[in-house]
């Protein structure tokens, strides 16, 4: 609903989603401080989600952030319908050199598999693209749950 609505107003992308650095509590001491924790690849899951879910049912352009470290985390954004995506731990944590490593490592993957070029890749995997769209559905989570074998 909102991302149509951003698009009815000459919204042209959204980034999905900014993170929050939230203050931590420190009981030792009872103060509030400042806390800065790097984000993992584990938390690009929600963002890839949505965008997979919103791509091709509105005219916007996304972006992913979080927890985006991997060429494998920049791939899943952009097949999931991502035009971009935003680095931020990763960047901190192995500075600017790490741009010129992802860009290679995705150069090579596309020459792999035989893609002319990124942008071929957007959307391949949205929720409309896909061979199986309803495990994108809320519903599917009772099917996980119902399946799993420790």
């Amino acid at each position: 609903y909102m991302a149509k609505k951003f698009e009815e107003e000459g919204i042209n992308g959204l980034v999905l989603f900014n993170r929050f650095y939230q203050p931590e509590l420190d009981l030792e001491n009872l103060q509030v401080k400042n806390g800065l924790e790097l984000s993992s690849s584990y938390e690009n899951k929600e963002a890839i989600r949505f965008i997979s879910i919103l791509y091709g049912r509105v005219n916007l352009s996304f972006i992913g952030t979080g927890g985006i470290w991997t060429r494998e985390d920049i791939l899943k954004f952009i097949f999931a319908g991502a035009s971009g995506v935003q680095m931020v731990s990763a960047l901190l944590k192995k500075g600017l050199k790490i741009v010129k490593e992802l860009k290679k490592e995705i150069e090579e993957w596309l020459e792999e598999k035989e893609y002319s070029s990124l942008k071929e890749c957007v959307g391949v995997l949205s929720q409309q693209k896909c061979p199986s769209p309803e495990v994108y559905e809320r519903a599917n989570y009772m099917k996980i749950l119902l399946n799993y074998r420790p």
